[in-house]
């Protein structure tokens, strides 16, 4: 649901439900992800993150953290998008955990919209909370396997707030999980 943009740069906000999201938003839209340095040691997925432009970042490391904002920043300003969850990590809470407010700085400074996107899934045990890495990967990508991902892109919010450009983002999102479980739920 929604549209994709078909030119400028962005900063694309989504919620996190599984190691599946950025394949699936990947699939559609280009934009440098933002994830954890830990899935450069993944199984295929930290293949792949090594060859592409991925911003990995150490979570546990405040000065790192520091680090990857700036790299966020650069990118925004350099002209490539950026694709983050800034949850921190995925959730089968109704809606979202509390997001993390670099990224919106970083957006502010580099003067680019912030595009809220959210993602649900048809069957919420896709959700990746307590499964091991393979037991998730198996569960996705065995030849019985199958998965409904559903994906709103919204439009383009600008702020000059940090904060509220967090918290409209978030409102946004939350908005639009609704709206794609009501969807889920009439197919």
């Amino acid at each position: 649901m929604g549209t994709i943009p078909d030119h400028g740069t962005y900063l694309f906000v989504s919620n996190h439900r599984s190691f599946y999201d950025p394949l699936a938003f990947l699939s559609r839209i280009i934009a440098n992800p933002v994830s954890k340095a830990e899935i450069s040691s993944y199984p295929i997925i930290g293949w792949g993150s090594n060859l592409t432009e991925v911003i990995l970042v150490d979570r546990s490391n405040r000065q790192q953290r520091g680090i990857t904002k700036k790299l966020i920043t650069e990118s925004l300003i350099n002209g490539s998008s950026i694709l983050i969850y800034p949850e921190g990590t995925t959730s089968d809470l109704e809606y979202t955990r509390d997001f993390k407010i670099g990224s919106f700085s970083s957006a502010i400074e580099a003067k680019v919209p912030v595009i809220p996107v959210s993602i649900e899934y048809k069957d919420e045990d896709e959700y990746w909370t307590e499964r091991s890495l393979y037991k998730q990967f198996v569960q996705h990508f065995s030849p019985t396997g199958k998965t409904d991902i559903y994906m709103f892109i919204g439009n383009p919010i600008i702020g000059d707030d940090p904060k509220e450009l967090l918290k409209e983002t978030r409102n946004k999102i939350e908005k639009q999980i609704e709206k794609l479980r009501d969807y889920r739920n009439k197919s």
